[in-house]
């Protein structure tokens, strides 16, 4: 599969932008922000942080609930999705990001428990300074790796012997090496607290870096300033929260709407032939925007509508599996003609991000994806069927298996166009520098011939 992203811009009465904008800023965001809320303060966040995953029914869970609250209600169906999907993508992120922070504050406090004088580590291994020394000279030896610090440092997260694993902290401080025979305790100190503030760093970034959403009305900075008259914060971690609250800048756009679905979008045309786009949903099903896009951008957007005219045409034979569309985003981005106006729906304008699979604008390309998905089908379908006793659910999907696979032997118009044929003796070099930016040599790499 191969993804790129296109966009456009959606222009539509005012009356219709503002509609958009009240729906996404007053309903979809702060549902979004309430729901980030909720899930750092979860009983089970530690153990999704210790994980470092996030699945989607928590998101899923907590956006059901808050539905029947007035001030989340009335939204499409989507929009609840798209406000799911985005928890979820944030928090898996910051999960993400957490995890390698939480290993590199193990690996630091790894590193201070290295920091120890000789004759320290000597004591944990309850031997003298000599034998740790004659032991250290011992494992060096026996060190082969091209990167011995490396392989040290492996070996001390292993070892279970203290005399072992002391002699491997002793050639560690001195990088891999058993000099200087006495050490430098002043630089050892510096060193010990250097350690010490990293982890302290760590520690208060782990604590202080939560999803905060977007404040698209300032009243997280309002509350922050009225805290600090009623009842300024009195220690660090109080502190740190309120000063990140009263300096933030505050968002001016909502959070996008993510539609994974590609028949949730609907293509159509007007009177003079433009292209149209609407989105299906309660509430926003009626309104219809106009497609202004770059001209090299504009077939793809004729093939949306192609390809659901067809799909259509054709009485549902065919899969939207094979959509070329395969997801988009509607988002706001400001606008440099109309940035002085008062309303936010007027300076800023509706942008629709649409990715698309290249390899469905061919033929060739469609029937290579379609042998793909049609083998993937046919291995569950296969699973299911070797099952002894299907339940109603089991049953359903198994038909669901089979039509997917007879649909996707319906084909779609698509133009004829040989695959490109790479060639691995055609190498690129390129060599960046300053005084000359970029130089780039193509070079056949059978002849050694510069082309």
């Amino acid at each position: 599969m191969s993804l790129k992203t296109i966009r456009c811009r959606l222009v539509a009465p005012e009356a219709t932008r503002k509609a958009i904008w009240h729906l996404m800023a007053e309903r979809n965001t702060p549902l979004i922000n309430e729901v980030l809320r909720q899930i750092s303060q979860h009983p089970d966040f530690v153990t999704w942080q210790r994980r470092g995953n996030l699945s989607n029914a928590p998101a899923k869970t907590l956006i059901d609930t808050l539905k029947q609250d007035p001030r989340f209600s009335n939204q499409p169906v989507w929009y609840y999705i798209s406000a799911q999907k985005q928890v979820t993508y944030t928090f898996k992120s910051w999960l993400s990001l957490q995890r390698r922070k939480q290993w590199r504050l193990e690996g630091k406090r790894r590193w201070l428990n290295i920091l120890q004088p000789d004759t320290a580590l000597a004591d944990n291994a309850k031997c003298s300074l000599e034998k740790l020394q004659a032991t250290a000279a011992r494992i060096l030896k026996t060190v082969e790796d091209l990167d011995p610090f490396k392989h040290l440092l492996q070996e001390y997260g292993k070892a279970k012997q203290a005399l072992r694993q002391n002699a491997l902290a002793y050639l560690l401080k001195r990088s891999a090496k058993l000099e200087p025979e006495i050490e430098n305790l002043e630089a050892l100190e510096k060193r010990y607290q250097k350690a010490e503030i990293t982890i302290q760093r760590l520690g208060a970034q782990l604590k202080a870096s939560l999803p905060k959403g977007r404040d698209l009305t300032g009243n997280i900075r309002a509350e922050a300033l009225v805290q600090s008259i009623q009842a300024p914060p009195l220690d660090d971690e109080s502190y740190s929260a309120w000063h990140q609250a009263l300096t933030r800048e505050s968002a001016t756009l909502p959070f996008p709407i993510i539609y994974e679905t590609a028949e949730s979008l609907v293509w159509s045309r007007d009177e003079q032939g433009r292209l149209l786009v609407s989105f299906q949903g309660q509430g926003v099903s009626q309104y219809r925007f106009k497609i202004y896009c770059d001209k090299p951008h504009y077939p793809w957007f004729e093939r949306f509508w192609v390809d659901q005219e067809t799909k259509k045409a054709g009485g549902d034979r065919h899969s939207a599996s094979l959509f070329t569309l395969r997801a988009a985003r509607l988002s706001w981005i400001p606008s440099k003609k109309h940035q002085d106006q008062p309303e936010p729906w007027n300076c800023y304008h509706l942008n629709l991000s649409c990715t698309v699979d290249t390899a469905l604008w061919t033929l060739e390309g469609t029937q290579q994806v379609i042998t793909d998905k049609a083998a993937k089908t046919a291995t569950k379908l296969e699973s299911m069927n070797t099952k002894a006793a299907l339940s109603k659910t089991q049953q359903g999907y198994v038909r669901r298996l089979e039509s997917t696979i007879e649909r996707l032997q319906t084909p779609y118009p698509r133009p004829s166009r040989p695959p490109y044929q790479p060639r691995a003796d055609i190498l690129v070099g390129v060599s960046m520098g300053l005084d000359k930016p970029a130089t780039v040599a193509i070079v056949n790499a059978l002849t050694q011939e510069v082309l």
